[in-house]
């Protein structure tokens, strides 16, 4: 519906207003709004989907893809790295004035206990104490996720290549709270309390298999989805 509403009132398509408010100003170099474009941008990796509602039988290569058929809901394409320096930006009010990020934080009650929802955001209670801020996404053959600590310096970025590889609940706790549900200090030891780090952690997971040291594809085969704590992925994916 958003995206209807910034056509109605700019006259532009909405992705032309994402480019020019958010993309360029953030330098979000792997980010983009495809139109019909099927194909994603190198570095990037293959992507596996079983086409049904099951998380059996056999996956399918659906890397090309028309994302049009998401249109304002999940129509784009970025990298780790990118939604971490979104987040990071937003939360810290490089990209909003304070009254409407306000806003954005203000939030109601959702379906899950843990989670509140507010214009665009989900804050998130970890099982630590700890919350964090982000959302995620996903079409056919991609899953992402993206959370921060409200000072926007703490963060984490993961996809999954594979669109039933299930939640990445274990994987932002074990990284906002450590193995024992407590967060982490910067030496790595466990402290109650807040979050561990007062610099910015780009954490993010490789998209498709793209290894960050060598920028190639390297598919997994269809019943392999990806590790999903590689640190510093420039690779594509649809977000």
């Amino acid at each position: 519906m958003i995206n209807r509403v910034i056509e109605k009132a700019t006259g532009n398509d909405y992705g032309d207003d994402i480019d020019r408010r958010i993309i360029t100003p953030l330098h979000l170099t792997s980010t983009s709004v495809p139109t019909t474009r099927v194909t994603l941008p190198r570095p990037s990796g293959r992507a596996y989907s079983k086409l049904a509602e099951t998380d059996t039988g056999p996956a399918y290569d659906v890397t090309e893809l028309n994302a049009r058929l998401a249109y304002g809901s999940g129509q784009m394409v970025s990298s780790p790295a990118d939604l971490n320096r979104f987040y990071s930006a937003l939360l810290r009010g490089r990209l909003l004035p304070p009254e409407q990020l306000k806003k954005m934080k203000t939030t109601v009650e959702s379906s899950r206990e843990t989670s509140r929802y507010g214009l665009g955001l989900v804050d998130r209670k970890l099982s630590c104490g700890v919350h964090v801020w982000g959302h995620d996404g996903g079409i056919s053959g991609s899953h992402s996720d993206a959370v921060t600590t409200e000072d926007g310096r703490h963060l984490l970025a993961v996809n999954f290549n594979g669109d039933w590889s299930g939640s990445t609940r274990a994987i932002i706790e074990a990284k906002f709270c450590g193995k024992q549900g407590l967060p982490l200090t910067r030496r790595g030891r466990r402290k109650p309390g807040g979050p561990s780090s007062p610099r910015s952690v780009t954490t993010g997971a490789v998209p498709r298999h793209t290894r960050p040291d060598r920028g190639r594809p390297r598919p997994s085969g269809p019943c392999g989805p990806p590790s999903p704590a590689v640190p510093g992925s420039r690779g594509a994916s649809w977000a």
